[in-house]
């Protein structure tokens, strides 16, 4: 009985660890946000969620070829479905809401950015899920610093 109990009792705390590993954080949830090689956010700002966001979103709309952006239109706006790993690669999650063109394009970028710094929570590298708003407007295109 005693041994059978400690054999469940393994298994059980093995999946629950496994469970945690393999779970998908929100942004709001992390430590700290990944770092990519092209941008890095300052650890000071207030609002550091919205700026990587914005960081991000900005260097979509600037990296897709201009070929391809005008299968972009304006309306409807787009939001673009990110997931990055524990080995440190990104991808997009929601292709199939995208043309064939529009997908090609975005992967390009993609293929662009590289993750320095992986997402952590509590001193462990993490998944995390995000999404991004991809809203084009071709009057103009800031930059944010």
């Amino acid at each position: 009985m005693n041994r059978t109990f400690f054999v469940f009792f393994l298994v059980f705390t093995n999946v629950v660890f496994s469970q945690e590993q393999i779970k998908s954080f929100n942004l709001s949830e992390l430590d700290e946000l990944p770092i990519f090689h092209q941008f890095e956010i300052p650890k000071s700002q207030k609002n550091n969620i919205l700026l990587f966001q914005a960081k991000l979103q900005q260097f979509f709309i600037t990296n897709i070829d201009s070929k391809s952006l005008i299968y972009f239109n304006e309306q409807p706006s787009y939001a673009l479905h990110l997931k990055t790993t524990f080995d440190g690669s990104i991808k997009i999650n929601n292709l199939s809401e995208f043309t064939n063109i529009q997908k090609e394009a975005l992967e390009k970028v993609l293929e662009k950015l590289n993750i320095k710094k992986g997402a952590q929570k509590n001193g462990q590298v993490v998944s995390v899920e995000f999404s991004i708003p991809l809203q084009i407007k071709f009057t103009e295109i800031k930059t944010i610093k």
